[in-house]
């Protein structure tokens, strides 16, 4: 699970990659990933759609094996 927290504090969102079905280790690099992609450091994602973009982005790679992942 990877929390996302706007700029501005107000809205968040939270990612949960273990609904994938795929290998746990598959899930726990997933969430590694989005995390380095939109966490405070060094990144320009500042709100909840860019944050989206990227985990749609990371969807469309799962999407490469066999499993599937619920939208969020």
């Amino acid at each position: 699970m990877v929390r996302f927290l706007e700029e501005s504090g107000d809205r968040f969102k939270a990612y949960d990659f273990s609904t994938c079905e795929v290998a746990p280790e598959l899930q726990q690099w997933l969430a590694r990933c989005f995390s380095r992609l939109v966490g405070p450091a060094r990144t320009p994602v500042k709100r909840l759609r860019a944050a989206g973009g990227h985990f749609e982005t990371l969807q469309d790679l799962r999407e490469l094996s066999t499993g599937s992942c619920p939208s969020q």
